[in-house]
């Protein structure tokens, strides 16, 4: 019997087909995958906001403080804290800065809770980041009856930072909307050109790159990040 065999043209049409379908699936199979980790995000966020709610009941119904530095620095590098920063072996070889996921780590028992599953940093150098107009790294934190607009105040978000304390932003947000502050904080958008937030009320929900009141800091963007304005 004479056999029968595919032409160069057949196999290349194949080759073809398959490209073809490839370049439609991909995409498509990537975006289910940035889904699953944004619902992931999000759920990280929830809890650490329920940790965080925790911990005011216990501190006068205050918030953590970003970090504290210059004193007692913690050793155990094992918490959140000691994962998510960059010493020991930075600014501080023999301890690190207790910090604000040090000091919600009780409530919420999870070391991975405090990085986005997005991050394109690192896991080993890169958090969530906590708004500083809440956190006021010198004098501790707020407390909540300061916070004039908790359902629109933000708390903490993706932010991918180096050094992974706060998000270091000014009381319009102008820095984390740009992105210009310094080589160790960078602005991401890592959810489908989004970006989760916890707001101080408890709430989670995914805001995107084009929405302008929260990305511009030239429109109202202060309302978002300063607690204390109605």
């Amino acid at each position: 019997m004479k056999r029968k065999a595919f032409t160069l043209i057949e196999l290349l049409v194949v080759i073809a087909i398959i490209a073809i379908l490839a370049a439609i699936l991909f995409p498509v199979f990537a975006r289910a995958r940035e889904n699953a980790r944004r619902a992931s995000c999000q759920s990280n966020l929830k809890q650490i906001g329920l940790g965080m709610m925790q911990y005011t009941q216990d501190y006068d119904e205050k918030y953590p403080q970003a970090y504290y530095s210059g004193v007692d620095l913690q050793t155990d590098t094992t918490l959140p804290g000691g994962k998510y920063t960059s010493s020991p072996g930075g600014s501080n070889p023999t301890g690190y800065y207790k910090n604000w996921m040090d000091f919600t780590f009780p409530y919420v028992k999870s070391v991975q809770l405090y990085v986005c599953p997005s991050a394109t940093y690192a896991p080993t150098s890169a958090s969530y980041g906590y708004n500083r107009e809440v956190s006021k790294r010198g004098s501790g934190g707020i407390s909540l009856a300061s916070v004039e607009r908790p359902a629109e105040c933000v708390l903490a978000l993706d932010y991918n930072i180096a050094y992974g304390l706060y998000a270091n932003v000014d009381s319009d947000g102008s820095r984390w909307a740009t992105g210009t502050s310094d080589a160790n904080r960078l602005i991401v958008a890592p959810h489908l050109d989004g970006t989760n937030v916890l707001y101080a009320d408890g709430h989670v929900k995914w805001v995107g790159h084009t929405n302008g009141e929260f990305w511009n800091a030239t429109i109202a963007t202060n309302r978002l990040w300063n607690p204390a304005l109605p």
